[in-house]
């Protein structure tokens, strides 16, 4: 999901660079109403049209077909290519690096909300809150309060602390007797945390500093309460969750995910143009495209991930994020290129995932 929204900004962004070669070339027709000699405006709007036509059909085709037009022509355009080249360029090294400081963010989260316990207790001491401190004994604070790494994060503000206290306030979960066992003290927490999770008012709070929130709110929220959940009478120290079993290896996989879809996109576009029947390309959704080309690469780059399983999760991306219609048309593209490719030896497997690919 997040090499696929990476993927899509930058499409996005070179959907924009484009344009912007296009702006260029017309400014550097345009006439200039300070200049000492007299100008051809005709000639000028003519070479305008004339350059802005090499430089749509070089991103089409690939070819330079104007080298031999008048200088002033070949220049614009090459200038207008080389512009786009390098912010395209930028941009593929600046969403690469937003991915991955995307997938760090959810963990970031994570920690934050663990903490918040800790702050709510404080906060309700510190203003002298009249109503009973919800927290107060709570064992679970205690394990909270001497994690090093919980620790070291910054402390939830103020007027966050105060709507989260009166959100406590109204809930009748949060209303019964102190807790004395250890089960009920983990009813409490939980029961704050899905409380802060689910209020509308503090949506703005979690996406200033996570645009895709809405996204990454259901993990955060499991990693939070499977935490809670998992401390046992024992613990003298609270267990954190990684985001997966193996999340280094994860993050690796992320980023060559990324960066290998990027260096193979003339050869995905050319799968997948060819197996898009009855449709003109360009028409086709742009998230679909990324999906499929993100789905392709994946097959063909990564041996031990069976061709079913790729397929079956790209459907799962294509139901959440795109059009209605788009999950039986990348279901058609993504079994018929498989099989292809299988037959022509650029998807090759190994290990486990062979005998799914028979």
């Amino acid at each position: 999901m997040k090499v696929m929204q990476a993927l899509y900004a930058l499409k996005q962004s070179e959907v924009s660079n484009y344009y912007g070669g296009l702006e260029y070339i017309t400014e550097v027709f345009t006439p200039d109403l300070n200049a000492n000699e007299v100008q051809d405006v005709k000639k000028l709007e003519a070479n305008k049209k004339l350059a802005s036509t090499y430089y749509e059909e070089y991103f089409l085709s690939g070819k330079k077909d104007y080298q031999d037009e008048v200088p002033e022509i070949v220049n614009a355009v090459n200038q207008a290519i080389a512009d786009q080249d390098k912010k395209t360029g930028k941009d593929k090294k600046h969403f690469g690096k937003l991915l991955m400081n995307e997938v760090d963010r959810i963990y970031d989260l994570y920690l934050l909300l663990l903490r918040l316990p800790v702050d709510l207790s404080d906060f309700s001491d510190q203003q002298k809150i009249k109503t009973r401190n919800i927290l107060a004994g709570n064992s679970i604070l205690n394990l909270i309060a001497a994690n090093k790494e919980l620790n070291a994060r910054s402390a939830w503000d103020h007027s966050a602390l105060s709507t989260i206290y009166k959100l406590m306030k109204e809930d009748k979960d949060l209303a019964e007797p102190k807790p004395k066992t250890l089960e009920e003290e983990q009813k409490i927490v939980s029961q704050i945390y899905k409380i802060v999770l689910k209020d509308k008012d503090l949506m703005s709070f979690f996406e200033d500093r996570d645009l895709n929130w809405a996204e990454n709110r259901s993990i955060v929220k499991n990693l939070v309460l499977k935490t809670i959940k998992a401390i046992e009478e024992k613990d003298t120290s609270l267990n954190l969750l990684a985001l997966s079993t193996n999340w280094e290896e994860d993050k690796d996989f992320f980023k060559e995910l990324y960066d290998k879809t990027i260096a193979g996109d003339k050869e995905l576009e050319q799968v997948v143009t060819e197996k898009v029947k009855n449709w003109d390309i360009e028409r086709v959704a742009v998230l679909d495209r990324v999906i499929l080309k993100l789905a392709i690469s994946e097959m063909m780059n990564f041996s031990s991930i069976p061709v079913k399983v790729t397929i079956n999760e790209y459907i799962e991306l294509s139901k959440l994020y795109s059009t209605p219609k788009s999950k039986q048309f990348i279901n058609g593209i993504l079994d018929s290129a498989s099989v292809e490719l299988l037959k022509s030896g650029r998807i090759r497997k190994s290990g486990r995932g062979l005998i799914d690919n028979k």
